[in-house]
């Protein structure tokens, strides 16, 4: 599988959104929720800007962290 169909099939957009929303409930800074990741707060806002989509162990970090499915991030569900 291609880098740019792998991009294609997850919604890094909707997980940003979402993460970003459990980080605020939480009342958590983001140099806390970048801490918490163990990720530098550059990285955690470039993230959640759009501006650098995460790696698969990121998600996967940021997935437990906030409790989210990967499943209802899932775009292309025939790949």
């Amino acid at each position: 599988m291609s880098k740019q169909s792998a991009v294609n099939v997850f919604d890094v957009t909707a997980f940003a959104e979402d993460v970003e929303r459990f980080r605020v409930r939480r009342g958590w800074s983001k140099a806390e929720m970048a801490d918490v990741c163990g990720i530098s707060l550059s990285t955690f806002k470039m993230f959640v800007q759009g501006n650098r989509p995460p790696g698969l162990f990121l998600v996967c970090v940021l997935a437990d962290i906030c409790d989210l499915s990967l499943d209802k991030y899932r775009i292309n569900e025939g790949i």
